[in-house]
């Protein structure tokens, strides 16, 4: 894949288009794997502090839709979407390398490699589901009255110091809980919830 397709991928003309949440959200929740290459050529041309906005906006979206009982899951999420904030807004000469890195990281992690026990209690079968398809069927299973009951224990994302510190770089510059910068006018008004 490369920058046209990826660019298609997200029904995009230009890079310079990728400045909303449906944008990121369209992004990291595709089926598609997309290598580190096409992401570079597409961050190297987006303006950090819109993409600081959209990928705050996605979080909190996310973070807001979780059970209540899940506060390790919370600071997870938490802490990842610091971790994507800050690198987007590091001040170093490898700023775009370390961002794409990152969100081919999460994008494979959060699609492909995480796993969640989802248990149906009206016949008790049980699938495993990536964390994406997950909060999917929680966001679902609440619109539609369904039941499940999940298990979101065994979910483990390595966070490098390195991440760490460009987290709280982003927190230091005002990017902080609250999400989004002051001139981020982006939404998810019209973000289709349902099941990927």
């Amino acid at each position: 894949m490369d920058l046209e397709e990826l660019l298609e991928l997200l029904q995009l003309e230009s890079p310079e288009e990728f400045a909303y949440f449906e944008n990121f959200a369209d992004l990291v929740e595709n089926d598609e794997e997309i290598p580190e290459e096409a992401l570079f050529q597409l961050f190297s041309r987006t303006d950090p502090e819109t993409v600081a906005g959209v990928i705050g906006e996605y979080f909190e979206h996310v973070l807001d839709g979780l059970p209540d009982e899940e506060t390790d899951l919370y600071l997870l999420l938490e802490q990842i979407r610091r971790v994507l904030r800050g690198a987007a807004m590091a001040d170093d000469d490898n700023t775009v390398i370390h961002f794409t890195e990152e969100v081919e990281r999460f994008h494979r992690w959060y699609c492909f490699e995480s796993s969640v026990a989802c248990e149906d209690r009206a016949d008790e079968s049980v699938r495993h589901l990536p964390l994406r398809d997950a909060l999917s069927l929680v966001r679902a299973g609440r619109l539609y009255e369904e039941d499940y009951d999940f298990d979101f224990s065994g979910l483990e994302y390595e966070l490098s110091e390195y991440s760490m510190q460009m987290a709280e770089l982003a927190e230091a510059d005002g990017y902080g809980r609250e999400g989004v910068s002051d001139d981020y006018d982006g939404g998810y008004d019209d973000y289709d919830d349902s099941l990927n």
